[in-house]
């Protein structure tokens, strides 16, 4: 087994406020609304090992699905390796046990519309709110696995965020980014059919990104006064 791919660019928090029924109506998706019910508050503080909203498709047919944030693959003996593995670095997921295959065939697009990266020193240490100007939803190439209990029988599907070298405004505060794409190459990562599914990664959303400096991480965030940039 291979070691877990601990990559930290967004120290472990997404932010998710639109509802299930608001992102299948903007991706042509469906869901169950059986599970939609237990999403439909906003989740402010997403950390690893919580349920992200996973885009997958399957032919033409988009569906909606929550998942635990951290892959787990298939061949773990149990889920605690998913809370390290909620990145995977895009130069070597291809290559790596743990995502090689889900990268052939498990492709998927993880959906927040924020997520939080920490910067500053000591005391003056604070967490930014990286958004769009309009609040919209940020899809992230992601990967997802799925995983057997094999004591109870239990399947669990998990995902992983993809990253790559920062560029725009994040590259002030971190050095990795989550691949955020554009609308017009979704189909392409999501396609399990496609052969050139890599060179979607190459149209990704960088300079639109806002980061605003928040005091605290909560329903109503406080703004750093003077800091916005």
């Amino acid at each position: 087994m291979d070691l877990p791919c601990y990559d930290e660019f967004m120290c472990g928090r997404g932010r998710k406020d639109l509802t299930w029924r608001d992102l299948a109506a903007l991706y042509r998706a469906q869901y169950k609304p059986d599970l939609s019910h237990r999403y439909e508050d906003p989740q402010l503080e997403i950390r690893p090992t919580e349920t992200m909203t996973v885009l997958r498709a399957s032919g033409e047919s988009r569906t909606l699905s929550p998942m635990r944030w951290g892959l787990v693959p298939s061949f773990a003996d149990g889920l605690k390796v998913g809370s390290k593995m909620f990145n995977a670095r895009v130069e070597t997921a291809p290559m790596k046990p743990s995502f090689r295959k889900a990268w052939r065939n498990r492709r998927c697009l993880v959906l927040l519309d924020g997520f939080y990266e920490w910067s500053g020193e000591g005391k003056a240490r604070h967490p930014n709110l990286v958004h769009l100007e309009n609040d919209g939803p940020l899809p992230m190439a992601g990967l997802w696995e799925s995983w057997v209990d094999k004591a109870t029988g239990e399947v669990v599907e998990s995902c992983t965020i993809l990253t790559r070298e920062a560029a725009g405004p994040l590259s002030t505060i971190h050095d990795r980014m989550p691949i955020i794409l554009r609308d017009d190459v979704l189909d392409a990562w999501l396609d399990p059919t496609s052969e050139t599914f890599a060179t979607a990664l190459e149209s990704y959303v960088s300079d639109e990104l806002l980061i605003e400096p928040i005091a605290r991480i909560g329903p109503a965030p406080i703004p750093v006064q003077g800091t916005l940039f």
